[in-house]
């Protein structure tokens, strides 16, 4: 079975912020919600028409973190244009990482196509921020807010 196409819901909390996304199978959509101080209740922020694999929110619910490749697995012939992290602003798509921009060197690319996966997600305690540990041993972070993805 392709591990990839096993969709499930999911949700995912800010660290910090009563602030949830919630990935649908069944009805096909993502949506971002506040909870508010009532009880039981939320005020949707903003939602996406489609299931989206969820791994951060940042605190102000503005931004999500999208892993496109199951737990960062990718084929030995992945292209090196293949989007593995995409970054949405308010349920709009503000930046689409390709491997090419994680393992930058054609060697890096041909390591992680050998272990079979790209990278693997680290701990942050900041909503904001996600870690990767890159098959070549290296470290990023990527920054929701910014959309920006550098080395540490």
């Amino acid at each position: 079975h392709a591990q990839g196409s096993q969709r499930s819901n999911r949700v995912v909390c800010a660290i910090e912020a009563p602030v949830c996304a919630r990935a649908n199978a069944a009805r096909n959509e993502t949506v971002v919600e506040r909870s508010s101080k009532t009880p039981r209740s939320s005020e949707q922020l903003w939602s996406v028409p489609s299931w989206l694999n969820i791994v951060r929110i940042d605190e102000s619910g503005s931004h999500l973190l999208v892993e496109n490749t199951t737990l960062g697995q990718i084929s030995v012939d992945a292209p090196a244009t293949l989007v593995v992290l995409t970054i949405y602003n308010q349920g709009k798509v503000q930046r689409e990482v390709q491997l090419r921009d994680l393992l930058q060197t054609e060697a890096g690319r041909r390591a992680a196509a050998a272990a079979g996966a790209w990278g693997k997600a680290l701990g942050s305690p900041d909503s904001d921020i996600a870690r990767y540990l890159l098959a070549t041993g290296e470290a990023v972070r990527v920054r929701l807010s910014s959309a920006q993805v550098v080395a540490e």
